[in-house]
């Protein structure tokens, strides 16, 4: 019995450690579905405390909160009908990045989002839509 609950337990501490965390895999494809969405909530969940957001011309650093609603304000005069990655990769020091064409409201912007490794999940440190 103290064998098969040794087992038991070597088993279960890497399951219990690893759960709550979100794989940078997961992050994106999150972020992907709901820039197709236009869900800001969704994305803005991913969010680190600050995060530096770049719409069209305008640039600033944000809070979560700030970000969601300069987010859905786009999003509404901007409804994406299609996302579609066109670049991933990442940086010597860990950072990883998404870089796609997302067609809204008949017009074409490129999106760039970069995540970085922030305790046991990655969070989007910027986001940039760029008029393509």
């Amino acid at each position: 019995m103290k064998r098969l609950l040794s087992i038991l337990m070597i088993i279960m501490v890497p399951v219990i450690l690893t759960a709550g965390t979100l794989t940078i895999t997961q992050a994106i494809s999150d972020v992907t579905s709901a820039i197709r969405k236009g869900d800001a909530s969704a994305i803005a969940k991913m969010f680190d405390t600050s995060v530096d957001i770049t719409i069209l011309d305008d640039e600033d650093s944000y809070s979560k909160s700030q970000g969601e609603q300069v987010l859905k304000q786009f999003f509404s005069s901007n409804k994406p009908s299609s996302f579609t990655i066109k670049h991933d990769g990442s940086s010597p020091g860990g950072d990883e990045f998404v870089i796609g064409d997302m067609v809204a409201s008949g017009k074409t912007f490129r999106v760039y989002v970069l995540f970085k490794q922030s305790g046991k999940s990655p969070t989007i440190q910027e986001l940039r839509i760029e008029k393509k």
